[in-house]
Protein backbone atom coordinates (compact mmCIF):
# COMPACT_ATOMS: atom_id res chain seq x y z
CA UNK A 1 0.00 0.00 0.00
CA UNK A 2 1.47 3.44 -1.20
CA UNK A 3 0.53 6.50 1.22
CA UNK A 4 0.37 9.01 -1.28
CA UNK A 5 -0.41 8.46 -4.30
CA UNK A 6 -0.27 11.90 -6.35
CA UNK A 7 3.54 11.81 -5.06
CA UNK A 8 4.30 8.35 -6.14
CA UNK A 9 2.97 9.34 -9.54
CA UNK A 10 4.78 12.72 -9.68
CA UNK A 11 8.04 10.62 -9.19
CA UNK A 12 7.39 8.17 -11.63
CA UNK A 13 6.80 10.41 -14.08
CA UNK A 14 9.99 12.62 -13.07
CA UNK A 15 11.96 8.87 -13.34
CA UNK A 16 10.55 8.58 -16.55
CA UNK A 17 11.46 11.92 -18.01
CA UNK A 18 14.73 11.77 -16.48
CA UNK A 19 15.66 7.88 -17.82
CA UNK A 20 14.43 9.22 -21.58
CA UNK A 21 16.52 12.05 -21.52
CA UNK A 22 19.91 9.97 -20.82
CA UNK A 23 18.87 7.43 -23.60
CA UNK A 24 17.85 10.64 -25.60
CA UNK A 25 21.92 11.62 -25.31
CA UNK A 26 22.92 8.29 -25.98
CA UNK A 27 23.91 7.10 -22.54
CA UNK A 28 24.67 3.40 -21.84
CA UNK A 29 22.92 2.14 -18.87
CA UNK A 30 25.18 -1.05 -18.44
CA UNK A 31 28.26 0.65 -18.55
CA UNK A 32 30.42 1.32 -15.68
CA UNK A 33 31.16 4.71 -17.16
CA UNK A 34 27.73 5.50 -16.94
CA UNK A 35 26.70 4.21 -13.70
CA UNK A 36 30.05 5.88 -11.44
CA UNK A 37 28.92 9.44 -13.32
CA UNK A 38 25.96 9.58 -10.38
CA UNK A 39 24.61 11.64 -8.30
CA UNK A 40 23.23 14.88 -11.17
CA UNK A 41 21.51 17.74 -10.08
CA UNK A 42 17.76 17.11 -11.65
CA UNK A 43 16.30 19.97 -10.60
CA UNK A 44 18.56 22.74 -10.94
CA UNK A 45 16.22 25.93 -10.25
CA UNK A 46 14.25 26.48 -7.42
CA UNK A 47 11.17 27.72 -9.56
CA UNK A 48 11.41 24.54 -11.96
CA UNK A 49 8.16 22.65 -12.93
CA UNK A 50 9.55 19.70 -11.41
CA UNK A 51 9.59 21.26 -8.04
CA UNK A 52 6.22 22.47 -8.54
CA UNK A 53 4.86 19.17 -9.14
CA UNK A 54 6.47 17.47 -6.69
CA UNK A 55 5.25 20.15 -3.74
CA UNK A 56 1.71 20.31 -4.99
CA UNK A 57 1.67 16.39 -4.51
CA UNK A 58 4.08 15.87 -1.20
CA UNK A 59 2.89 19.37 1.00
CA UNK A 60 -0.96 19.07 -0.27
CA UNK A 61 -3.13 20.30 2.91
CA UNK A 62 -3.54 16.18 3.69
CA UNK A 63 0.05 15.20 3.88
CA UNK A 64 1.94 18.44 4.71
CA UNK A 65 2.10 17.95 8.64
CA UNK A 66 3.38 14.40 8.09
CA UNK A 67 6.03 15.51 5.77
CA UNK A 68 7.22 18.34 8.23
CA UNK A 69 7.82 15.51 10.65
CA UNK A 70 9.74 13.63 7.95
CA UNK A 71 11.83 16.74 7.19
CA UNK A 72 12.86 17.28 11.08
CA UNK A 73 13.43 14.09 11.08
CA UNK A 74 15.55 13.31 7.87
CA UNK A 75 17.64 16.85 7.86
CA UNK A 76 17.55 17.63 11.76
CA UNK A 77 21.26 18.07 11.35
CA UNK A 78 20.95 20.64 8.77
CA UNK A 79 19.86 24.29 8.85
CA UNK A 80 18.72 26.89 6.42
CA UNK A 81 16.39 25.64 4.60
CA UNK A 82 12.66 25.43 4.40
CA UNK A 83 10.26 22.53 4.31
CA UNK A 84 9.55 22.72 0.71
CA UNK A 85 13.40 22.61 0.32
CA UNK A 86 14.49 19.36 1.57
CA UNK A 87 11.62 17.74 0.50
CA UNK A 88 12.53 18.28 -3.44
CA UNK A 89 16.35 17.38 -2.10
CA UNK A 90 14.94 13.61 -0.28
CA UNK A 91 12.84 13.45 -4.15
CA UNK A 92 16.06 14.11 -5.85
CA UNK A 93 18.05 11.77 -3.75
CA UNK A 94 15.94 9.31 -4.08
CA UNK A 95 15.95 9.66 -7.49
CA UNK A 96 19.33 9.52 -7.75
CA UNK A 97 19.40 5.98 -5.82
CA UNK A 98 17.05 4.41 -7.99
CA UNK A 99 18.00 5.34 -11.54
CA UNK A 100 21.56 3.68 -11.64
CA UNK A 101 19.70 0.30 -9.98
CA UNK A 102 17.17 0.44 -12.54
CA UNK A 103 17.44 2.49 -16.08
CA UNK A 104 17.19 0.03 -18.80
CA UNK A 105 16.50 -3.56 -17.21
CA UNK A 106 13.85 -6.11 -17.91
CA UNK A 107 12.58 -5.13 -14.56
CA UNK A 108 12.48 -1.67 -14.07
CA UNK A 109 8.73 -1.30 -12.81
CA UNK A 110 9.33 -3.94 -10.19
CA UNK A 111 12.51 -2.01 -8.93
CA UNK A 112 10.59 1.53 -9.31
CA UNK A 113 7.72 -0.45 -6.91
CA UNK A 114 9.78 -2.24 -4.55
CA UNK A 115 12.33 0.98 -3.67
CA UNK A 116 9.09 3.42 -3.96
CA UNK A 117 7.37 1.41 -1.19
CA UNK A 118 10.32 1.66 1.09
CA UNK A 119 10.51 5.57 0.56
CA UNK A 120 6.88 6.50 0.78
CA UNK A 121 6.60 3.90 4.20
CA UNK A 122 9.37 6.08 5.82
CA UNK A 123 8.45 9.46 4.64
CA UNK A 124 4.82 8.76 5.82
CA UNK A 125 4.97 5.93 8.14
CA UNK A 126 5.75 6.27 11.89
CA UNK A 127 9.16 4.54 11.32
CA UNK A 128 11.67 5.11 8.75
CA UNK A 129 14.20 2.12 7.13
CA UNK A 130 18.04 2.67 8.09
CA UNK A 131 20.40 0.42 6.60
CA UNK A 132 23.87 0.85 8.23
CA UNK A 133 27.15 -0.16 6.07
CA UNK A 134 31.03 -0.80 7.09
CA UNK A 135 33.66 -1.62 4.75
CA UNK A 136 34.90 -4.50 6.24
CA UNK A 137 39.04 -5.41 6.23
CA UNK A 138 40.80 -8.89 7.51
CA UNK A 139 37.72 -10.91 7.63
CA UNK A 140 36.02 -12.61 4.65
CA UNK A 141 33.26 -14.72 3.20
CA UNK A 142 34.48 -15.85 0.00
CA UNK A 143 31.95 -18.80 -0.20
CA UNK A 144 29.06 -16.82 0.92
CA UNK A 145 28.49 -19.60 4.09
CA UNK A 146 28.19 -16.91 6.90
CA UNK A 147 24.47 -17.10 8.24
CA UNK A 148 23.55 -13.82 10.14
CA UNK A 149 20.19 -12.48 12.62
CA UNK A 150 17.82 -11.30 10.40
CA UNK A 151 18.21 -7.96 9.03
CA UNK A 152 22.36 -8.92 9.02
CA UNK A 153 24.23 -9.31 5.72
CA UNK A 154 27.61 -9.70 3.92
CA UNK A 155 28.38 -8.66 0.92
CA UNK A 156 30.83 -7.78 -1.78
CA UNK A 157 30.53 -4.64 -4.34
CA UNK A 158 32.80 -3.92 -7.07
CA UNK A 159 33.67 -2.41 -9.89
CA UNK A 160 32.70 -5.07 -12.01
CA UNK A 161 34.13 -7.08 -14.53
CA UNK A 162 34.24 -5.96 -18.59
CA UNK A 163 30.63 -6.74 -19.48
CA UNK A 164 27.55 -5.33 -19.54
CA UNK A 165 25.33 -4.14 -16.34
CA UNK A 166 21.98 -6.03 -17.55
CA UNK A 167 20.90 -7.56 -14.20
CA UNK A 168 19.66 -6.34 -11.13
CA UNK A 169 21.93 -8.40 -9.36
CA UNK A 170 25.25 -6.89 -11.46
CA UNK A 171 23.63 -3.36 -10.59
CA UNK A 172 23.22 -3.89 -6.81
CA UNK A 173 27.13 -4.97 -6.51
CA UNK A 174 28.46 -1.78 -9.24
CA UNK A 175 26.13 0.62 -8.03
CA UNK A 176 27.18 1.09 -4.60
CA UNK A 177 31.00 0.36 -5.25
CA UNK A 178 30.93 4.12 -7.13
CA UNK A 179 28.33 5.36 -4.17
CA UNK A 180 30.95 4.68 -1.63
CA UNK A 181 34.08 5.09 -3.53
CA UNK A 182 33.06 8.85 -4.66
CA UNK A 183 32.47 9.37 -0.78
CA UNK A 184 35.14 7.75 0.97
CA UNK A 185 37.85 10.44 2.17
CA UNK A 186 40.48 9.43 4.66
CA UNK A 187 41.02 12.50 7.47
CA UNK A 188 43.69 12.17 9.89
CA UNK A 189 46.17 10.02 8.22
CA UNK A 190 43.74 7.32 7.39
CA UNK A 191 43.94 4.97 5.27
CA UNK A 192 42.77 5.67 1.44
CA UNK A 193 40.52 2.83 -0.17
CA UNK A 194 39.09 5.31 -3.03
CA UNK A 195 41.16 3.13 -5.40
CA UNK A 196 40.19 -0.64 -4.19
CA UNK A 197 38.75 -2.88 -6.88
CA UNK A 198 36.09 -3.94 -4.28
CA UNK A 199 35.27 -3.26 -0.34
CA UNK A 200 33.81 -6.50 2.04
CA UNK A 201 30.52 -4.50 3.58
CA UNK A 202 28.62 -5.80 6.64
CA UNK A 203 25.00 -4.12 6.11
CA UNK A 204 22.23 -4.14 8.66
CA UNK A 205 18.69 -2.91 8.63
CA UNK A 206 16.19 -1.71 10.68
CA UNK A 207 13.67 0.28 11.35
CA UNK A 208 13.81 3.80 13.66
CA UNK A 209 11.53 5.85 15.26
CA UNK A 210 10.68 8.65 12.93
CA UNK A 211 11.76 11.88 15.38
CA UNK A 212 14.46 14.65 16.33
CA UNK A 213 16.66 12.01 17.46
CA UNK A 214 16.79 9.40 14.20
CA UNK A 215 20.39 10.48 12.58
CA UNK A 216 21.63 10.53 16.24
CA UNK A 217 20.59 7.13 16.74
CA UNK A 218 21.61 5.77 13.27
CA UNK A 219 24.94 7.25 13.85
CA UNK A 220 25.10 5.22 16.98
CA UNK A 221 24.09 2.25 15.33
CA UNK A 222 26.41 2.58 12.59
CA UNK A 223 29.47 2.28 15.14
CA UNK A 224 28.06 0.01 17.19
CA UNK A 225 27.14 -2.72 14.54
CA UNK A 226 30.50 -3.11 13.11
CA UNK A 227 32.64 -2.81 16.35
CA UNK A 228 30.07 -5.79 17.87
CA UNK A 229 30.74 -7.71 14.60
CA UNK A 230 34.35 -7.01 14.78
CA UNK A 231 34.26 -8.59 18.07
CA UNK A 232 32.55 -11.58 17.00
CA UNK A 233 35.10 -12.31 14.78
CA UNK A 234 38.03 -11.83 17.08
CA UNK A 235 36.41 -14.30 19.57
CA UNK A 236 36.22 -16.96 17.26
CA UNK A 237 39.82 -16.97 15.83
CA UNK A 238 43.04 -14.22 16.59
CA UNK A 239 41.80 -12.38 13.43
CA UNK A 240 42.61 -8.59 13.46
CA UNK A 241 39.48 -7.83 12.10
CA UNK A 242 38.07 -4.19 11.80
CA UNK A 243 36.34 -1.79 9.87
CA UNK A 244 37.70 2.10 9.67
CA UNK A 245 35.07 3.13 6.84
CA UNK A 246 31.56 3.49 8.14
CA UNK A 247 27.90 4.49 6.63
CA UNK A 248 24.66 4.27 6.94
CA UNK A 249 21.69 5.19 4.39
CA UNK A 250 18.41 6.37 5.12
CA UNK A 251 15.96 8.96 3.33
CA UNK A 252 18.12 12.31 2.03
CA UNK A 253 21.29 10.04 2.34
CA UNK A 254 20.39 7.10 -0.32
CA UNK A 255 22.42 8.42 -3.31
CA UNK A 256 23.24 11.81 -2.99
CA UNK A 257 24.39 12.52 0.63
CA UNK A 258 26.00 9.29 1.26
CA UNK A 259 26.78 9.35 4.96
CA UNK A 260 30.28 8.11 5.63
CA UNK A 261 32.81 8.68 7.83
CA UNK A 262 36.71 7.24 8.29
CA UNK A 263 37.80 6.20 11.91
CA UNK A 264 41.53 6.11 11.55
CA UNK A 265 42.03 5.06 15.02
CA UNK A 266 40.49 2.00 14.47
CA UNK A 267 42.58 0.70 11.53
CA UNK A 268 44.99 -2.27 12.62
CA UNK A 269 48.23 -2.16 10.45
CA UNK A 270 49.20 -5.61 11.33
CA UNK A 271 47.20 -9.03 12.39
CA UNK A 272 45.97 -11.96 10.76
CA UNK A 273 42.58 -12.43 8.25
CA UNK A 274 40.25 -15.08 8.69
CA UNK A 275 37.44 -16.42 6.30
CA UNK A 276 34.23 -17.19 7.90
CA UNK A 277 33.91 -20.49 6.85
CA UNK A 278 32.75 -23.89 8.76
CA UNK A 279 31.45 -23.55 12.13
CA UNK A 280 32.82 -19.77 12.29
CA UNK A 281 30.33 -19.38 9.53
CA UNK A 282 27.43 -20.15 11.70
CA UNK A 283 29.24 -19.17 15.23
CA UNK A 284 29.64 -15.31 13.76
CA UNK A 285 25.61 -15.25 13.89
CA UNK A 286 25.02 -16.76 16.83
CA UNK A 287 27.21 -13.94 18.45
CA UNK A 288 25.56 -11.55 16.81
CA UNK A 289 22.48 -12.30 17.96
CA UNK A 290 23.22 -11.83 21.19
CA UNK A 291 25.25 -8.63 20.99
CA UNK A 292 23.13 -6.78 18.72
CA UNK A 293 20.36 -6.46 21.65
CA UNK A 294 23.52 -6.01 24.21
CA UNK A 295 24.06 -2.05 25.30
CA UNK A 296 27.94 -1.35 24.11
CA UNK A 297 29.11 -0.69 28.00
CA UNK A 298 28.18 -4.37 28.75
CA UNK A 299 31.34 -5.47 26.07
CA UNK A 300 33.21 -2.48 25.69
CA UNK A 301 36.27 -3.07 28.03
CA UNK A 302 36.09 -6.98 26.55
CA UNK A 303 36.40 -5.14 23.24
CA UNK A 304 39.05 -2.21 24.12
CA UNK A 305 41.34 -4.89 25.92
CA UNK A 306 41.15 -7.91 22.69
CA UNK A 307 41.77 -4.95 20.29
CA UNK A 308 45.03 -3.75 22.56
CA UNK A 309 46.18 -7.43 22.86
CA UNK A 310 45.98 -7.43 18.58
CA UNK A 311 47.47 -3.88 18.60
CA UNK A 312 50.65 -4.84 20.91
CA UNK A 313 53.96 -5.09 18.32
CA UNK A 314 57.54 -4.40 18.97
CA UNK A 315 60.21 -4.06 16.13
CA UNK A 316 63.39 -5.03 17.87
CA UNK A 317 67.28 -3.96 16.71
CA UNK A 318 68.93 -6.37 18.80
CA UNK A 319 67.54 -9.20 20.74
CA UNK A 320 64.06 -10.15 19.16
CA UNK A 321 63.41 -12.94 21.54
CA UNK A 322 63.04 -10.81 24.32
CA UNK A 323 60.96 -8.49 22.41
CA UNK A 324 58.38 -10.95 21.38
CA UNK A 325 58.58 -11.14 25.46
CA UNK A 326 57.68 -7.74 26.58
CA UNK A 327 54.74 -7.73 23.62
CA UNK A 328 53.48 -11.20 25.37
CA UNK A 329 53.61 -10.02 28.11
CA UNK A 330 51.88 -6.32 27.50
CA UNK A 331 48.99 -8.95 25.73
CA UNK A 332 48.67 -10.90 29.10
CA UNK A 333 47.90 -7.86 30.96
CA UNK A 334 45.01 -6.99 28.33
CA UNK A 335 43.73 -10.48 28.40
CA UNK A 336 43.39 -10.68 32.45
CA UNK A 337 41.71 -7.21 32.46
CA UNK A 338 39.21 -8.64 29.91
CA UNK A 339 38.76 -11.79 32.01
CA UNK A 340 38.32 -10.00 35.02
CA UNK A 341 35.50 -8.79 34.03
CA UNK A 342 34.08 -11.97 32.72
CA UNK A 343 35.15 -14.10 35.68
CA UNK A 344 34.33 -11.20 38.54
CA UNK A 345 35.90 -13.50 41.33
CA UNK A 346 39.33 -12.42 43.47
CA UNK A 347 42.69 -14.51 43.54
CA UNK A 348 44.52 -16.89 41.45
CA UNK A 349 42.87 -19.39 42.79
CA UNK A 350 39.34 -18.56 41.68
CA UNK A 351 40.02 -17.19 38.71
CA UNK A 352 41.77 -20.21 37.30
CA UNK A 353 39.43 -22.87 39.12
CA UNK A 354 36.04 -21.04 37.99
CA UNK A 355 37.99 -20.05 34.63
CA UNK A 356 39.12 -23.79 34.02
CA UNK A 357 35.26 -25.20 34.59
CA UNK A 358 33.30 -23.08 32.36
CA UNK A 359 35.53 -23.96 29.78
CA UNK A 360 35.19 -27.53 30.44
CA UNK A 361 31.33 -26.72 30.27
CA UNK A 362 32.02 -24.43 26.72
CA UNK A 363 31.76 -27.51 24.75
CA UNK A 364 34.81 -26.48 23.02
CA UNK A 365 36.89 -30.06 22.72
CA UNK A 366 39.83 -28.56 23.98
CA UNK A 367 39.13 -28.29 27.40
CA UNK A 368 37.17 -31.26 28.04
CA UNK A 369 40.31 -33.74 28.43
CA UNK A 370 42.09 -32.26 31.14
CA UNK A 371 40.41 -29.41 33.08
CA UNK A 372 42.94 -29.57 35.86
CA UNK A 373 45.35 -28.99 33.21
CA UNK A 374 43.48 -25.84 32.14
CA UNK A 375 43.42 -24.64 35.83
CA UNK A 376 46.93 -25.09 36.25
CA UNK A 377 47.77 -23.10 33.00
CA UNK A 378 45.78 -20.02 34.45
CA UNK A 379 47.15 -20.25 37.64
CA UNK A 380 50.53 -20.33 35.79
CA UNK A 381 49.65 -17.43 33.70
CA UNK A 382 48.67 -15.93 37.32
CA UNK A 383 51.67 -15.88 38.68
CA UNK A 384 53.76 -14.23 35.61
CA UNK A 385 50.92 -11.31 35.77
CA UNK A 386 51.74 -10.67 39.39
CA UNK A 387 55.16 -10.97 38.87
CA UNK A 388 55.64 -8.03 36.29
CA UNK A 389 52.67 -6.08 38.23
CA UNK A 390 55.33 -6.61 41.53
CA UNK A 391 58.25 -5.63 39.91
CA UNK A 392 59.25 -8.58 38.77
CA UNK A 393 59.90 -8.30 35.46
CA UNK A 394 63.33 -9.25 34.97
CA UNK A 395 62.46 -12.43 36.09
CA UNK A 396 60.06 -13.11 33.66
CA UNK A 397 61.42 -11.69 30.44
CA UNK A 398 65.30 -13.86 31.73
CA UNK A 399 63.26 -17.10 32.14
CA UNK A 400 63.29 -19.88 29.59
CA UNK A 401 60.29 -20.97 27.71
CA UNK A 402 59.30 -23.84 29.80
CA UNK A 403 58.41 -20.88 32.27
CA UNK A 404 56.73 -18.47 30.31
CA UNK A 405 56.77 -17.96 26.52
CA UNK A 406 54.67 -15.72 23.35
CA UNK A 407 53.13 -19.06 22.92
CA UNK A 408 51.71 -19.52 26.09
CA UNK A 409 50.08 -15.81 25.93
CA UNK A 410 48.56 -17.09 22.35
CA UNK A 411 47.46 -20.10 24.37
CA UNK A 412 45.65 -17.81 27.03
CA UNK A 413 43.93 -15.40 24.75
CA UNK A 414 42.39 -18.11 22.97
CA UNK A 415 40.73 -19.46 26.21
CA UNK A 416 39.56 -15.90 27.16
CA UNK A 417 37.97 -15.41 23.75
CA UNK A 418 35.67 -18.51 24.33
CA UNK A 419 34.83 -17.51 28.08
CA UNK A 420 33.80 -13.67 26.84
CA UNK A 421 31.84 -15.54 24.13
CA UNK A 422 29.84 -17.46 26.77
CA UNK A 423 30.09 -14.34 28.64
CA UNK A 424 28.04 -12.85 25.65
CA UNK A 425 25.67 -15.76 25.10
CA UNK A 426 24.61 -16.01 28.36
CA UNK A 427 25.52 -13.12 31.10
CA UNK A 428 26.57 -13.09 34.75
CA UNK A 429 28.80 -16.36 34.78
CA UNK A 430 30.10 -16.53 38.38
CA UNK A 431 26.28 -18.02 39.68
CA UNK A 432 27.33 -20.64 36.45
CA UNK A 433 30.58 -21.31 37.46
CA UNK A 434 30.21 -21.56 41.32
CA UNK A 435 27.27 -24.43 40.73
CA UNK A 436 29.17 -25.95 38.21
CA UNK A 437 32.28 -26.13 40.99
CA UNK A 438 29.63 -27.97 42.98
CA UNK A 439 28.97 -30.61 40.34
CA UNK A 440 25.49 -28.90 39.95
CA UNK A 441 23.78 -29.16 36.23
CA UNK A 442 23.77 -25.72 34.32
CA UNK A 443 22.98 -25.11 30.82
CA UNK A 444 24.93 -22.76 28.91
CA UNK A 445 24.69 -21.40 25.83
CA UNK A 446 27.74 -22.28 23.50
CA UNK A 447 28.79 -21.72 20.31
CA UNK A 448 30.36 -25.07 20.01
CA UNK A 449 27.71 -27.46 19.81
CA UNK A 450 26.64 -29.70 22.27
CA UNK A 451 28.18 -29.04 25.66
CA UNK A 452 28.32 -31.47 28.63
CA UNK A 453 25.60 -29.51 30.57
CA UNK A 454 22.94 -29.68 27.87
CA UNK A 455 22.22 -29.21 23.74
CA UNK A 456 23.17 -25.96 22.58
CA UNK A 457 20.99 -23.54 20.71
CA UNK A 458 23.60 -22.25 18.55
CA UNK A 459 21.55 -22.37 15.46
CA UNK A 460 20.79 -18.69 13.40
CA UNK A 461 18.45 -18.46 10.82
CA UNK A 462 19.48 -16.13 8.48
CA UNK A 463 16.66 -14.80 5.89
CA UNK A 464 16.74 -11.77 3.30
CA UNK A 465 15.37 -8.03 4.96
CA UNK A 466 14.58 -5.58 2.79
CA UNK A 467 17.02 -2.55 2.85
CA UNK A 468 18.55 0.25 1.29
Amino acid sequence: MVHNEGLRSVVRQLCGEIVDGFRAEGANFESPDFLSTFPYAFFSTWDSPQRELILAAALSPAYREEMERSVEAFYSNSSGGTTEFYMCEAIQDFLNYLIPRAAGLPDEELIFDELYSQFDESLFGGSCLVTTFAVLKNVWDHSGSAVLPDGFSLRYVDQGLPHPADGRWLRDRMVPYFEIRKSVRPVAGGRDIREKFAYFLLEHTVALPKNKALLRLACVLRDETARKFSLAVRLLNPSAAFSDYRGFRTVGRLGTYLKMMNFPDECIDQGESCELSGPAAVQVGTLMAKLEKLPWDRIALIDMKIEDALRRTMRPTLDGGQADKRVAIDQLLDYFQALEQIVPVNGSEYIALYSATLLKASGNHKYKADPYGTYAFIKKMHKVRNDVMHGRLDKVIASDDSHFSPEDVRRFGQMVRVLAGLFILNGELREAATKLALGEGVVLESVYGVSPQAPSRHKVQGASHPGW
